[in-house]
């Protein structure tokens, strides 16, 4: 298994969601991904998170 910083981001891009009971605010971006793929016709998209500056 490779490591987050290892797929080219800055540290400061890392944040950590903590482990497994705290997954199910992150496993709701799947509605949201599917309702993009049906929306756009296909599953090639990005989406980012970004903090205020």
């Amino acid at each position: 298994m490779r490591a987050v910083g290892e797929f080219g981001r800055p540290a400061g891009w890392i944040v950590d969601l903590r482990d497994i009971p705290d997954a199910r605010a992150t496993g709701m971006m799947t509605p949201f991904w599917l309702r993009m793929t049906g929306h756009l016709g296909s599953p090639e998209f990005n989406y980012s998170f970004r903090r205020p500056e």
